[in-house]
C-alpha cells in the first residue's frame, strides 16, 4: 500500500485504529531517545490546547554516529502557523500529537507523495498551540533513501502544498508576503536539489522562479549561475 500511496496511507491506518489519547510518529531507520515519551507527554498533559509537541533531532549516518543537529527555526517569532507557510520546522519523528486534534483535520492528505508531513503540521496549527522541547528526542538516520528522494515529485508536491495554504492566514497581505517566502526558499533548494542530480536546466529553470518570487534576495542568482557554468555528475 505505502508503495502505491507514499507514507500517508499506512500512517492514516495507523491513526484511525488509535485508541489512545496521544499518537507518536516514528519513522523507519529513525529511533527515539530513552525519555522521550516522559519528556514530552507531560507538555501535552499541561495544556488541553497544545495540539501537538516535538523537539530537535540529532542527525546520524548509517552507522549511527552524529554528523549533525536539526533544531527548530521559526521563520515568524512565536507563529508557527505563519512559519509553516514558509517551511517545514517539525519533523514526523519527533512529533507526539493529540489523537483527536489528527482524527478531526482527517489525518494525513493522501494526495501527497511528499510534504504530507508538511501539510498535516499547518493544518493542526489552526487548532491550538504547539509545543517545543527544546532537546533531541530523536535520531534521524541519512541513507541513500532519504539523500535522493524523488525531485519531480517534490516540486508537484511543493505547488500543490502552496495551492491548497497561501490563503490560509487572514490577513491577505501576510499571507502574500510569507508565501512568496516560502516559494522563493522552496524554488532555491529545488534548484540545488535538480543540480545535484546533474539537470541543470531544470535547476535554472527553479532559480529564476525563486527570483521572480523575491527579486532582491541574491540566493536564487546564485543558483542560477551555479546551474548556468557548472555541472554536477549525475547521481542515482
Amino acid at each position: 500500500m505505502q508503495g502505491h500511496c507514499g507514507p500517508s496511507a499506512a500512517r492514516n491506518k495507523g491513526i484511525w485504529s488509535a485508541e489512545g489519547d496521544f499518537i507518536a510518529f516514528l519513522d523507519a531507520d529513525d529511533y527515539w531517545m530513552p525519555r522521550k515519551l516522559e519528556m514530552q507527554l507531560p507538555l501535552m498533559t499541561q495544556s488541553k490546547d497544545c495540539v501537538f509537541s516535538h523537539s530537535p533531532e540529532q542527525v546520524v549516518d548509517e552507522k549511527g554516529q552524529q554528523v549533525g543537529l536539526s533544531q527548530r527555526k521559526l521563520a515568524v517569532p512565536d507563529s508557527y502557523l505563519e512559519s509553516l507557510l514558509v517551511v517545514n520546522c517539525v519533523s514526523t519523528s519527533t512529533v507526539v500529537a493529540r489523537t483527536t486534534a489528527v482524527k478531526s483535520v482527517g489525518g494525513f492528505d493522501s494526495s501527497f507523495r511528499t510534504c504530507e508531513d508538511w501539510d498535516l503540521w499547518i493544518r493542526l496549527a489552526q487548532l491550538g498551540s504547539i509545543a517545543y522541547l527544546d532537546e533531541p528526542m530523536t535520531a534521524y538516520r541519512l541513507h541513500s533513501a532519504n539523500t535522493h528522494a524523488d525531485i519531480d515529485q517534490m516540486r508537484k508536491d511543493i505547488n500543490h502544498f502552496y495551492t491548497k495554504h497561501s490563503a490560509i492566514i487572514p490577513d491577505v497581505g501576510t499571507s502574500h508576503k510569507l508565501t512568496k517566502i516560502g516559494r522563493n526558499l522552496s524554488h532555491s533548494n529545488l534548484s540545488y536539489g535538480y543540480w545535484e542530480r546533474g539537470k541543470n536546466i531544470q535547476a535554472a529553470y527553479e532559480a529564476c522562479r525563486a527570483i521572480v518570487m523575491r527579486p532582491l534576495n541574491l540566493v536564487g542568482y546564485k543558483r542560477l549561475i551555479r546551474a548556468l557554468i557548472t555541472r554536477r555528475r549525475n547521481t542515482p
